[in-house]
């Protein structure tokens, strides 16, 4: 047996390779804050935006379906058109677009 197996109870080999004594030396990673904290302004604006062209399509489907549209159906209509708005501004490439603007999910620069 070499210096680093750690043995079990009844005398078998449990493992090699692990160090005990330095399992808890090293320093834990910080964790990163998101950027809806670091970059409340940005955060905001990006809701802001996705929910402006969110409701903006459920005017027009309102205005193209007429009195006989559901309010129901153009409030689902314009919920998922602000999620789609919400999840196509999470592409990298469209994200670094925003960003020229102001409105990325990470800061210039």
């Amino acid at each position: 047996m070499s210096d680093d197996t750690i043995v079990s109870p009844d005398g078998t080999e449990a493992a090699t390779g692990y160090e005990p004594e330095h399992a808890f030396d090293a320093e834990p990673t910080p964790t990163p804050l998101p950027t809806q904290v670091t970059q409340p302004l940005q955060a905001a604006l990006r809701t802001l935006v996705a929910a402006l062209v969110g409701a903006l399509v459920a005017y027009l489907a309102r205005l193209i379906g007429g009195q006989d549209s559901s309010p129901e159906l153009v409030s689902a209509i314009g919920v998922v058109v602000t999620t789609i708005v919400t999840r196509v501004m999470a592409v990298p490439m469209v994200n670094d677009a925003l960003t020229r603007f102001g409105l990325g999910a990470t800061p210039k620069g």
